[in-house]
């Protein structure tokens, strides 16, 4: 079975991405020790580097992240420009742990983290009814 990224995980990466933007934005202003024009520069800067992660790398990394669970094993798909593909079978699999944001919940997304024997895998957020399947799928939910 093949999970889609709900449309809530971009709005909570490009709502992410403008906090993060308006921290640093208004942490710019406070420094006393530059001049007007290379605040000027500095912002010019910061604002172009947000627009392009906002309006390119964003969408990208959506349609880029995949998650399924074929044949008694978890394929996790990442990556824009470095692709990576996760395989991880159910027998190693140890426990799930849920992760909530206090952002995330805003948008009613989990973050699941896969521990098993040797190394842990962090999967995307994720819907409620999106978890519920997944866990069913693994088979950790009965």
């Amino acid at each position: 079975m093949i999970f889609e990224l709900s449309k809530k995980v971009l709005l909570y990466w490009r709502f992410t991405a403008a906090v993060l933007f308006a921290a640093v934005f208004s942490t710019l202003w406070i420094l006393p020790y530059l001049s007007l024009t290379s605040k000027l520069i500095i912002a010019l800067v910061i604002v172009s580097v947000f627009l392009v992660w906002w309006a390119i790398f964003l969408p990208l990394r959506f349609k880029a992240e995949c998650i399924a669970v074929q044949n008694g094993k978890i394929y996790c798909r990442k990556g824009v420009l470095v692709k990576r593909e996760h395989v991880y079978p159910n027998a190693r699999l140890v426990y799930v742990q849920t992760v909530r944001l206090p952002l995330a919940s805003c948008f009613g997304l989990y973050t699941l983290v896969l521990r098993g024997v040797g190394h842990s895998l962090v999967l995307p957020a994720m819907t409620l009814q999106q978890k519920c399947t997944f866990l069913k799928e693994v088979g950790t939910l009965e």
